[in-house]
């Protein structure tokens, strides 16, 4: 039996690291079916990365990130291959809506990983957030948007209540996107397997499953 422990170091924000969870989700799926007997196991540890690290409340966009990062002015050819990406994955992008730092969301993130130990709640957690921003064109800066992602996703609301009004994880959070950018990390998703095996960017799921093989290997040789 192997434990895959999986770091994913992204930003709610970013549309392709939802489309890379996506890709993770069917990598794992297929290992499992292809591997139906060994009972292995996939340990996922979400990390702070802030696209915009100084983003005011309710500013930045899908579209605006997109320009940024492209530095084009139109980009409609863009936007319509990411739409079609997102199908191809089962998300329907919804560009528009606004939202400021993602500090919070990575929050409430961390607080979740730290202090619920069901890994169901984590997973919900994070694909809540996602869908809210890009499906759902919601301001995940907001605390009442938040709040609600977090019960819904199975999140006591009296710990919710206190985390968000608190700035506990804060300097955690922090530490992790600095931690990343002095490694050299300046685009997301990044997954880094076994703490060793990296893979950039929303890959298809054979190639986490060729990663998966190698850690499995290596880990029998010992």
């Amino acid at each position: 039996m192997t434990v895959f422990r999986i770091e994913v170091i992204s930003d709610i924000t970013c549309p392709f690291c939802y489309v890379g969870k996506r890709k993770l989700e069917q990598a794992i799926s297929l290992w499992n079916k292809a591997y139906r007997g060994n009972s292995d196991s996939f340990s996922i540890t979400w990390r702070a990365y802030y696209l915009v690290p100084h983003a005011p409340p309710g500013e930045a966009t899908t579209v605006d990130y997109i320009k940024q990062k492209t530095g084009l002015d139109d980009i409609t050819p863009v936007i319509m291959q990411l739409e079609q990406l997102g199908k191809a994955n089962g998300i329907q992008f919804k560009l528009g809506g606004k939202t400021g730092s993602t500090r919070e969301a990575h929050r409430l993130i961390y607080l979740c990983q730290t202090k619920v130990s069901r890994a169901k709640i984590h997973d919900a957690l994070v694909e809540g957030l996602f869908r809210a921003h890009h499906e759902g064109a919601q301001d995940i800066s907001s605390h009442i948007i938040l709040r609600r992602i977090a019960e819904e996703a199975g999140i006591d609301a009296g710990d919710v209540d206190t985390w968000l009004k608190s700035d506990i994880g804060g300097t955690d959070v922090d530490r992790e996107f600095s931690e990343a950018t002095h490694k050299g990390i300046f685009g997301v998703p990044i997954f880094i397997i076994q703490g060793q095996y990296i893979l950039r960017g929303a890959q298809d799921a054979p190639n986490f499953i060729a990663v998966f093989s190698k850690a499995r290997d290596a880990a029998a040789a010992k």
